[in-house]
């Protein structure tokens, strides 16, 4: 197959081409519009060891009490203590569909609050609220010290879809 001969195909079958050319933007349009769009927020907390304790072993004590905190934030009872204490302040964002989940590297004193929902406002309010509580509600004997020093802000822009790839790649997919 030449060159010559992809031409006279296009020429001959060119309508068919540009269909399916078609086709593809709009599809690739319709994967970019059409879906709900979906923002996220974003809370960190950070630990420290109270220097009056005299804890032997700061990084052990901390990796070990964080793992302990970051389950209780992914658990369903807190969660829906912290929603039931939202419905007092905020009814719309306690409502709000959302997505819930934390994040902390082995060793690290930081834990992400991460919110993701259709709710622009909902994802601020719910990280802040759960990283809030995680700090109120910390047991008395703990030796952790948490402050909230990253706190969650509305998101200017929508995290997915992102139209510019999509229908990039529709086009690309289109011309071949």
């Amino acid at each position: 197959m030449e060159l010559r001969d992809v031409r006279l195909a296009l020429r001959r079958y060119w309508v068919l081409a540009f269909l399916v050319f078609v086709l593809c933007i709009g599809l690739g349009a319709a994967a970019a519009f059409l879906p709900t769009k979906t923002y996220r927020a974003r809370a960190a907390i950070t630990s420290l060891v109270d220097p009056e304790s005299g804890a032997g072993n700061p990084a052990a004590l901390i990796d070990y009490e964080m793992d302990n905190i970051t389950l209780r934030a992914e658990s369903r009872a807190f969660l829906e203590s912290v929603g039931q204490d939202l419905t007092e302040t905020d009814v719309e964002s306690a409502r709000a569909s959302r997505t819930i989940t934390t994040r902390r590297d082995a060793g690290s004193p930081i834990l992400v609050v991460q919110v993701e929902s259709p709710n622009r406002k909902a994802t601020a309010v719910w990280a802040n609220a759960v990283a809030n509580k995680l700090i109120d509600e910390l047991p008395g004997e703990s030796v952790l010290v948490l402050r909230l020093d990253g706190p969650a802000f509305a998101p200017r822009e929508a995290v997915a879809p992102k139209p510019t790839p999509i229908l990039f790649g529709a086009g690309v997919l289109g011309l071949f």
